[in-house]
């Protein structure tokens, strides 16, 4: 009767958010094994269980305390406790100075996470969004205790932790804001995950990013998924940037789960009347080696870096490879599946003569990279030959790509040292004579080089 009369959770309150008692069953006979009553009540989104352990928050947020101490009574101080799943018996306990709604454990490095639970449609006002800490499950020592800013629920990920984007409604139905970014920390000292800045070569903040959506987050080994408009994801496994799976959405709080190789996305959208072409349950299987099936992913990356970049032809937008090297899309002809090539860079390319200008480089020595891949299967050797010069030194003679990867559909990678000239690297490819099909080329890379002088383009060994 405590609760009761404490509004409803549909009016974003506290009603229905903790119990007073914790009880244990016997998943198999449905038996009571034991039951312990909270000193203030026992907070359903802070009770979690590994190890034998359960570990709870005993208390009530800022608010619900407040108000029950000006109806008279007098609650407890909020406490975090572990308790023996099996007997209940009192592991540890500590009241100093708990704030969080929120509690995680990673079994694996047997660390307990308090946070907050803000994030979604039914987040209450006084959810912490500002603070997180890391106890040691064992014993409760506190690892580390870090103010940030963040949206929830927080989802540990192997040795690392990921904050939620969310959005949320302005009042204006047809147009809502973002709140801040994606974050990722490392679990067991509280410090950012860095990346390498793709335009300066700092370490940056670990981010990733989403479009509007109403929903929270879930993850799974590799992705991280969401809505982004229609539904969508975060590619962890190669920090391989977001993508959307067109033509439906996903629910309105978190609805789709990655479980034993299947993306279970079951309709979310009864209530809803977005204008999406498909609104069914369904579930999704990788199918990495169909070569009729592609996926594209965006890589947020920032302008090119003068040290080093990547240039990608037919890419659908920027993306970065697993050195960090950020490749910037430029208009292509030709395209197909990754699988079918092997690489994402020589499965999409550029037919025809011309001059590729990089520039914006700095001054120096740099590596030249050129990527090549036959995307016709038909194409025999000698149909398709053509010169290559780097700032009008040429570099390769008659080169057949079929011929010097040993079959199409396969990637072959030439190396070259040059200089730059006024800050820009000029490559030019040029039909030989005699050849039946224009120049073809997939990619284009560049990477400064300690300083030294070159005088002309030198090749170096080639790298598949």
């Amino acid at each position: 009767g405590r609760f009761a009369s404490m509004a409803d959770i549909k009016g974003r309150e506290w009603s229905a958010t903790s119990s007073a008692t914790l009880s244990v069953l016997n998943r198999h006979t449905g038996e009571v094994v034991w039951t312990r009553t909270a000193d203030t009540g026992f907070r359903h989104n802070a009770v979690v269980t590994a190890g034998g352990t359960i570990f709870a928050i005993d208390g009530l947020s800022e608010r619900a305390m407040e108000l029950l101490q000006r109806r008279g009574a007098e609650p407890g101080s909020p406490a975090v406790v572990a308790l023996d799943a099996r007997t209940g018996e009192e592991q540890w306990r500590t009241t100093s100075d708990v704030f969080g709604t929120w509690l995680g454990y990673s079994e694996e490095f047997d660390v307990l996470i308090e946070a907050g639970r803000r994030g979604g449609l039914r987040d209450l006002p006084d959810e912490p969004s500002d603070r997180i800490r890391a106890y040691r499950g064992a014993d409760g020592e506190v690892l580390w205790d870090r103010a940030m800013n963040y949206t929830g629920p927080i989802a540990l990920h192997g040795d690392t932790l990921l904050t939620a984007i969310y959005w949320r409604h302005t009042g204006n139905p047809h147009r809502m804001s973002a709140q801040q970014e994606g974050r990722r920390l490392e679990l067991l000292t509280g410090s950012d995950v860095m990346r390498r800045h793709p335009l300066t070569g700092e370490s940056v903040p670990w981010t990733y990013w989403r479009a509007y959506g109403c929903n929270t987050a879930n993850v799974s080994r590799h992705l991280i998924t969401f809505r982004s408009g229609a539904a969508g994801f975060t590619d962890l496994e190669n920090d391989g940037g977001t993508g959307t799976l067109g033509g439906f959405r996903a629910g309105c709080t978190a609805n789709m789960v990655a479980a034993d190789g299947v993306l279970l996305a079951p309709d979310y959208t009864r209530t809803c009347s977005c204008s999406y072409q498909n609104q069914t349950s369904l579930g999704l299987i990788h199918m990495p080696d169909d070569p009729n099936i592609e996926f594209w992913t965006r890589y947020d990356g920032a302008p090119r870096n003068p040290k080093g970049f990547g240039v990608n032809f037919g890419a659908p937008g920027r993306r970065v490879d697993a050195s960090g090297r950020v490749w910037h899309d430029e208009p292509g002809t030709h395209r197909r599946h990754r699988s079918a090539v092997g690489s994402w860079v020589a499965a999409t390319a550029r037919e025809g003569e011309g001059v590729v200008a990089l520039d914006e480089l700095d001054d120096g020595a740099y590596e030249v990279r050129l990527h090549f891949a036959e995307l016709s299967d038909d194409v025999k050797p000698g149909q398709r030959a053509f010169d290559v010069f780097i700032n009008n030194e040429k570099v390769l003679d008659a080169f057949d790509i079929v011929d010097d990867a040993g079959a199409a559909m396969r990637e072959t990678i030439r190396s070259f040292r040059t200089n730059t000239v006024g800050g820009r690297i000029e490559i030019e490819l040029r039909t030989s004579a005699g050849s039946d099909l224009e120049p073809l080329v997939a990619g284009m890379a560049v990477e400064k080089l300690p300083e030294r002088a070159l005088r002309r383009a030198e090749p170096m060994p080639a790298r598949l």
